[in-house]
């Protein structure tokens, strides 16, 4: 709250502060940041003495000591740094330049320690001096010819730190197949290497870029080590996006082939950390890379079907998406989108994870849309991946089920040139895979509900497409008045089809009229032969008892009334038609209220 008052009322708050006995100094509020870091640098220069090479370390057995103070000193003064932006560009510049003096030790200058100490200094030294000269060249980018004053005498310490840090990381990433996570300050140090060399690379002429980036790609496709691997990305990825910036475009085609791979060995070590990198790591590239062609797509398509799901003949390999969470969800549902047209086993994979019970329904949304926006230029492709995600997810009433009903009913209205075609289409191939495992009411009445939120606004004038429509749905409404009729008639008033599937068939059938003739042809088969089935011999209903299906169509027929469904010439000779094979079958029938009522009071 001070620094922002400070900042928008200078000239008062100095005032105040001054009038209150607070301390100013150069027209600028002393905050305990500037006296932290004043007090550092006095400490460090205190004991840089002993990282000097001058001989007075070999005079002191405390040694050891002095050094880890001088090590953690450098850590805190890049900590205060790192966390804090107020500080005099002359500060910066003066601890610059102590650091640069002091800058590389090495084992002849200080015997009395080990070489993983002496690294562990140089190495936060790199971090220190990089941190000042990135504080200095945002400080001072406002003032164009000092800034380039200063950029040319910052150049010998760039020199200086990426000729050490270069020679190092290419030690260490000569043994990148010996990392653990057990080892942790050696991939400690190996992560600060790569984090500044990465930070550098925007100080650095284009040659010494492109052998950087070249090499730790190179590097890291090559490596087996995860822990490495791990490491590498949270390096050069995390932070910003300058790796990619300068990385080679052959390099991300790489990186964007071999971290799929990544992916599938932590997901196998249950390392969900760098999965999630990896996840991270390969939406970056998409967004940065330049277009793939269509080979390298498809590629890339194959390499990410294991972070999805395998299908095999006996059971699914389930990759880390549907179990991991949602940031690796969030950033695998966004790569989706660069990989262009989906391949057959892509929209396999990605069916069984839309299909799987754990997934939330907001997640699923997403895997659908992806899926639709990858096959909206194959519509037969785009319409079997439709109708085997509403065969396998609508037999039952679920969450998953309302879902994918409403996905496959907007698919049809928004993704289609003709949706009227693309609905037939969709309905026959449903009709004709309909097994008898997943043939019931839901599944029926559910593709009812489709057709209906199709066709309610068309003009269904064309006799094609009438003759089509009559043919497709007619036995799923004869199905679902069916079952409507026995729960009334076994149930006493108790019915197993909730009330918004039968809204939908008597909709469809006021909009379609031409349906109600055919309705009664098969009510008239029902009644005859004792059964109900499609044309692939699939058995919906099946009774021998010839009384129970009169009472059911009776009831049915009566309800069908009430809807004002049985009106003209040729109704009223339908229904007389039924009404005669009912009592033919049935001659009790004939004192059956509703029976009666339809014979005495409508004909």
């Amino acid at each position: 709250r001070n620094k922002m008052l400070h900042r928008m009322f200078p000239e008062e708050y100095e005032n105040f502060m001054s009038s209150t006995g607070e301390a100013v100094e150069g027209g600028t509020i002393r905050s305990e940041e500037v006296d932290l870091l004043a007090n550092l640098r006095k400490l460090m220069n205190i004991f840089r003495v002993h990282c000097s090479g001058h001989g007075e370390e070999k005079k002191d057995r405390h040694i050891r000591e002095y050094f880890y103070i001088t090590c953690r000193v450098t850590s805190c003064l890049f900590l205060l740094l790192d966390s804090y932006k107020e500080f005099s560009p002359g500060d910066i510049n003066s601890l610059l330049k102590e650091m640069s003096a002091l800058f590389p030790v090495n084992q002849a200058e200080s015997a009395s320690t080990s070489k993983e100490e002496i690294l562990q200094f140089n190495t936060s030294c790199v971090e220190l001096m990089l941190a000042c000269i990135l504080y200095l060249t945002t400080a001072l980018g406002e003032e164009e010819e000092k800034n380039q004053q200063d950029e040319q005498s910052f150049q010998s310490v760039i020199d200086s730190l990426w000729t050490f840090t270069s020679k190092q990381l290419k030690k260490m990433l000569a043994k990148h197949g010996t990392y653990s996570t057990a080892s942790g300050e050696s991939v400690l140090q190996l992560h600060t290497l790569i984090s500044s060399i990465v930070k550098m690379l925007k100080l650095v002429k284009k040659e010494r870029q492109i052998l950087v980036t070249g090499n730790l790609c190179k590097t890291f496709t090559g490596s087996e080590n995860l822990t490495f691997q791990k490491v590498v990305i949270q390096a050069a990825f995390q932070r910003d996006q300058t790796f990619l910036e300068y990385c080679g475009e052959d390099d991300k085609l790489k990186l964007l082939l071999f971290i799929p791979k990544m992916i599938w060995e932590a997901f196998k070590l249950k390392d969900k950390e760098t999965c999630v990198l990896g996840s991270q790591a390969l939406l970056s590239l998409l967004q940065c890379a330049e277009p793939l062609n269509t080979a390298k797509k498809q590629s890339l398509q194959l390499q990410l079907l294991p972070s999805f799901a395998i299908p095999t003949d006996k059971h699914t390999i389930w990759g880390p998406f549907v179990s991991l969470g949602r940031s690796f969800q969030s950033h695998m549902t966004g790569i989706l989108h660069y990989v262009g047209q989906f391949s057959e086993k892509l929209v396999k994979s990605l069916t069984l994870c839309a299909l799987h019970s754990d997934l939330k329904e907001e997640l699923r949304s997403k895997v659908l849309y992806a899926v639709s926006f990858g096959v909206r230029r194959d519509s037969d492709l785009y319409l079997s991946f439709l109708s085997s995600l509403f065969l396998k997810s609508c037999h039952k009433k679920s969450d998953r089920a309302d879902t994918i009903s409403k996905h496959v009913c907007m698919s049809l209205k928004t993704s289609f040139a003709d949706d009227k075609d693309a609905l037939l289409l969709l309905g026959n191939f449903i009709m004709s895979n309909i097994s008898t495992s997943n043939a019931n009411v839901h599944l029926l009445a559910t593709l009812v509900v489709i057709f209906d939120e199709i066709v309610r606004e068309k003009d269904l004038a064309s006799e094609e497409f009438a003759r089509d429509l009559t043919d497709t749905i007619t036995i799923p409404v004869v199905f679902v008045l069916l079952q409507f009729g026995k729960s009334l008639v076994v149930e006493q008033d108790a019915p197993n089809v909730p009330s918004f599937y039968l809204e939908a068939v008597w909709r469809i059938m006021k909009k379609a009229p031409f349906l109600v003739p055919a309705l009664f042809g098969h009510l008239n088969s029902y009644m005859t032969d004792g059964a109900l089935g499609l044309s692939n011999s699939v058995q919906l209903m099946k009774t021998d008892d010839g009384a129970m299906r009169s009472y059911i169509i009776s009831t049915l027929l009566y309800e069908m009334i009430k809807e004002s469904l049985v009106s003209g010439t040729t109704s009223r000779e339908n229904l007389k038609a039924c009404l005669d094979t009912l009592e033919l079958y049935n001659a009790k029938i004939a004192n059956y209220s509703k029976f009666m009522y339809i014979r005495d009071t409508f004909l």
